[in-house]
């Protein structure tokens, strides 16, 4: 394993004591908080920085890149970012006439197609907060979001008005917006001046947890948090003009963030996966080998039915991006197997929904064991006891994160949030998130 890298050891309830985990034997805390701001990755290229939100980096980005491709749909159609950005501009000035603009929320329940990817670009660049909902679940949850999130308005389709309507949300149908007269009338200049008024601490999206340990909470992430994960596309795996990112991870969970946002801050291009087929193995297959796919993005027992069922030459591929789930060292290695000699990069990637998706990462090798790695640029990573304090290497602990990735916190909930959010005991003023993972360095 990577020097001071962390391996994942078990999930653990947030209300689990630590205090027995006090092997801390002798320790340089300062050692401890320097590991915490290291990175194995480097050389940025972008660092986020140079936007002042998402919003103007997706303006931008529609602007510079406006001759290529920026997206190609399940059937092989592709859309030029220029004329995406004509589409987007048209349903940005829809929201704006609604009353749509920053710290506003717009639940979205739409099948994976480009009028998807248009609706999230257009909410995120008047500074909207998304709310994505999954019409395929149960009505109960889909009620519950949308009362605990409390959207303006709710954009769906025809084919799913019935879902749609019966959460109670005042409900636009994309077909009833007459978007085919746009083209001569809206233009893509003006997306630069929606973004100019989104702040880095506005909220870009809310996206709840699954609610296995009880109610569903919202997680609330801001631009400035985003932009940093977005960045990190570039220092972890070079995301550069020629990649074709797969888009396959339903809008409700926060790995398709950097799937869908990622590509226009490096000029690459997205390949959506069909609707509802995105753990159909045959159909990842035919469209990474049909549509040249470069980059793409496994869960880990997703990942595990495809090796089993599916005879794949990664021709296409050059990085397969590995996070959601912790993945053993027997799948990593016949994930190796399978890939061969080829020149494809394993990148194994840690990061609660509290965060802007990923907080840590490593490059897997067929020789080493499986660890999540360290922090990415700016984040931090401290293995804790119960005490708060850092437990040395080898020894089991609780992993807290910080940084600039943190999300702002639970929607609605103040005392979850100051619960699961909580000071740092190594820098005044700083926030950390309390993961519930065990964690322990390696030597």
């Amino acid at each position: 394993a990577l020097s001071n890298a962390l391996t994942w050891i078990a999930e653990a309830p947030i209300s689990a004591g630590l205090s027995s985990l006090d092997g801390r034997g002798e320790l340089d805390a300062s050692a401890i908080s320097v590991w915490s701001r290291e990175s194995e990755f480097s050389g940025a290229r972008v660092d986020g920085r140079e936007f002042g939100s998402v919003a103007e980096m997706l303006a931008v980005g529609i602007g510079r890149w406006a001759d290529r491709v920026v997206l190609t749909d399940s059937s092989g159609i592709s859309v030029s970012y220029g004329d995406f950005g004509v589409r987007v501009a048209g349903w940005a000035a829809m929201l704006i006439d609604i009353g749509v603009g920053p710290e506003v929320r717009v639940a979205v329940m739409l099948p994976r197609s480009p009028v998807l990817i248009e609706i999230l670009v257009a909410v995120t660049v008047v500074g909207g907060v998304y709310v994505p909902l999954d019409a395929s679940n149960p009505p109960e949850r889909l009620q519950y979001i949308v009362d605990d999130a409390g959207p303006a308005l709710l954009v769906s389709s025809l084919e799913l008005r019935a879902e749609a309507a019966g959460t109670g949300a005042r409900c636009v149908f994309v077909e009833d917006v007459r978007s085919s007269s746009w083209s001569g009338s809206v233009s893509r200049d003006v997306l630069r001046q929606h973004a100019s008024g989104v702040l880095p601490g506005n909220a870009m999206y809310v996206i709840y947890t699954s609610g296995s340990t009880g109610r569903p909470k919202g997680v609330v992430v801001s631009h400035g948090s985003v932009l940093r994960r977005l960045a990190s596309s570039d220092v972890i795996y070079g995301l550069g003009p020629e990649d074709r990112v797969l888009q396959k991870t339903p809008v409700t969970f926060d790995v398709s963030v950097p799937e869908v946002f990622a590509p226009f801050m490096f000029g690459a291009s997205m390949v959506l996966a069909e609707h509802g087929r995105h753990a159909d193995p045959r159909h990842i297959v035919e469209v990474i080998d049909g549509r040249g796919v470069t980059v793409v993005h496994f869960v880990p027992s997703v990942l595990d039915v495809f090796l089993a069922t599916e005879v794949f030459d990664f021709e296409s591929v050059r990085v397969v991006l590995v996070s959601g789930e912790h993945i053993s060292d027997e799948l990593k290695d016949r994930l190796f197997e399978q890939i061969g000699a080829r020149d494809v990069a394993v990148y194994d990637l840690y990061g609660p929904t509290e965060a802007a998706v990923e907080i840590t990462g490593v490059r897997l090798r067929a020789s080493e064991a499986v660890t999540i790695g360290r922090g990415l640029p700016d984040a931090g990573v401290l293995v804790l006891d119960g005490l708060l304090r850092p437990v040395p290497i080898g020894v089991d602990g609780e992993l807290y994160v910080s940084g600039p990735q943190l999300a702002r916190g639970y929607s609605g909930d103040v005392g979850k949030t100051s619960t699961a959010f909580v000071a740092s005991p190594s820098s005044i003023g700083e926030r950390m998130y309390r993961t519930g993972d065990l964690v322990r360095w390696t030597s």
